[in-house]
């Protein structure tokens, strides 16, 4: 976790193992999910 107490922010981040379900899933979520470039 990162915090900034003088903003009173924090940042969490989760992450997979490499190779896992889970880790797959976020990488197609990764594409999918991305902005397109095409307007």
């Amino acid at each position: 976790m990162l915090m900034d107490p003088v903003q009173s922010h924090s940042l969490l981040v989760y992450t997979a193992e490499p190779g896992s379900e889970s880790y797959e899933k976020l990488q197609l979520l990764a594409v999918i999910g991305s902005p397109s470039s095409v307007h």
